[in-house]
């Protein structure tokens, strides 16, 4: 597919845009508020409170996400544009890079569990961040994880270093 659009809106299939297919066709679903088939920018940065979310219970706290669990998902490129977004579930996609999610400050809840990340070099830059699931991921860094000072559960990559005698708390 090649889509085009108009001056004010975020293109797919632009390498300077969205170019994950399903990354653009999940985003549709929250954030195309018109129904023209198109994210303008202005609606990229819709309320985080006017979108409809899933909420999500993880060690009996509430939280709500955007859900694009088993999209098909290959690339987060083009995410950056949707900065309000305060919560995300990307399990079970095909990601191995996640940097735009270092544009993403509000960020409180992220699941990228069940993909092929092996760097979270991105995530350094996440202060807001409570809740970040990565289990079943090819990660062997976890150094940007060392200063995330608001996570309020030891991320289970970290829980197994530890129990394997790493040094890293």
């Amino acid at each position: 597919f090649n889509f085009s659009l108009v001056l004010t809106g975020i293109i797919h299939n632009n390498a300077n845009e969205i170019a994950d297919y399903n990354l653009y066709a999940s985003l549709l679903n929250f954030y195309d508020a018109n129904g023209d088939g198109y994210i303008t920018k202005v609606e990229a940065t819709a309320d985080w409170n006017s979108l409809s979310k899933s909420t999500i219970i993880y060690f009996e706290r509430e939280y709500t996400c955007l859900d694009f669990s088993y999209c098909d998902i290959s690339s987060l490129k083009g995410l950056e544009y949707f900065t309000y977004i305060k919560g995300l579930k990307f399990s079970n996609n095909k990601l191995i890079d996640i940097f735009p999610i270092e544009n993403l400050r509000q960020l409180i809840y992220l699941d990228l569990s069940d993909n092929f990340l092996t760097n979270i070099t991105s995530l350094s830059f996440s202060d807001s961040l409570r809740v970040l699931i990565l289990q079943n991921n090819n990660i062997t860094n976890i150094e940007p994880l060392r200063y995330l000072s608001d996570l309020e559960d030891i991320p289970d990559i970290i829980r197994r270093k530890v129990q394997r005698g790493g040094d890293f708390l």
